[in-house]
């Protein structure tokens, strides 16, 4: 058997991370969805996907739960043998893309360092507005009951 046969493909390590999650996370698999970029396709059925908004390069799993100062988060996997997988252009500029609009987004090579990726990311607790704004605008951590002040002038001003 070579070298490329004995590599878990992609699939097979996106299947391990999914039933992974259903079983040690089954509230958070709720919010866990797959994209079928990679899927092999008969050219009417990419022609088809495409028009329904299919874009190349898209990670692969979604996570809608938002945690710490990120909406979600998006994971492209690759194959744990990083010598058997490539990284796309259009893989890259997702990425930046996403992180740019404030998702958690990894590139990961197997399923383990998936697996350690949405731990890390589950385990910053529930989203947080205060470390969102300090993160993403540089806005001075308030406490709770200022940023409750804050927002109700800017409320105000809108209002007048």
């Amino acid at each position: 058997m070579g070298k490329a046969e004995a590599a878990p493909s992609e699939h097979q390590e996106q299947v391990l991370v999914v039933n992974w999650m259903d079983i040690t996370h089954p509230s958070e698999a709720r919010f866990l969805a797959a994209v079928p970029n990679g899927a092999n396709k008969s050219r009417a059925s990419q022609a088809r996907f495409k028009k329904e908004g299919l874009r190349a390069g898209y990670p692969d799993l979604l996570l809608d739960l938002p945690r710490g100062p990120y909406h979600g988060m998006r994971i492209e996997m690759k194959r744990k043998a990083r010598s058997l997988s490539k990284v796309s252009d259009d893989q890259y500029v997702w990425k930046v893309r996403l992180e740019d609009q404030g998702y958690y987004t990894v590139m990961c090579y197997g399923h383990a360092e998936a697996e350690a990726e949405i731990t890390q990311y589950l385990n910053q607790g529930p989203f947080d507005v205060l470390a969102y704004l300090e993160m993403w605008y540089g806005i001075e951590p308030y406490t709770r009951d200022e940023l409750v002040e804050v927002l109700g002038r800017i409320y105000e001003q809108e209002e007048s």
